[in-house]
């Protein structure tokens, strides 16, 4: 266990529990304000805030603190991807339709309009890249 200055995280002493689970920090400011540090081999770190204010003539008691193993704490992984809104395939671009933001009931055109390359004239002509479009599907 460490005991870190609340200000700015700066280490100041650091302990083992005893077999009963107690530990002991000696000669502290009885106004400060710390943060202890709790580490061991497999589990999550934890830290909690310290107000020496609060304290009973300079002694502090914490209940329990129970420590929680990273096996336990990574059990639940969630795996999200979004798909490319732009794909380039050799000459042919591949657009993901809805990573564009357009109004609700929107036309292609208003679609057209915001996808990143592409023009249209005011005749609805489209260039993409500087060559007019035969095709699209």
């Amino acid at each position: 266990m460490v005991l870190l200055n609340g200000k700015d995280s700066f280490i100041l002493k650091d302990t083992r529990v005893e077999k009963d689970g107690k530990f002991t920090f000696k000669n502290l400011s009885d106004t400060a304000q710390y943060v202890l540090f709790f580490t061991y081999p497999r589990y999550v770190d934890y830290s909690h805030r310290v107000d020496m204010k609060k304290s009973a003539k300079g002694v502090l008691t914490m209940e329990n603190v129970s420590l929680i193993p990273k096996e336990k704490l990574l059990e639940q992984v969630i795996v999200s991807s979004k798909a490319a809104a732009i794909k380039i395939k050799g000459d042919t671009t591949e657009y993901l339709a809805d990573s564009f933001r357009v109004q609700p009931n929107a036309s292609v055109e208003d679609l057209l309009r915001e996808l990143p390359g592409l023009q249209i004239d005011q005749f609805g002509n489209i260039t993409a890249q500087g060559q007019k479009v035969k095709k699209c599907w």
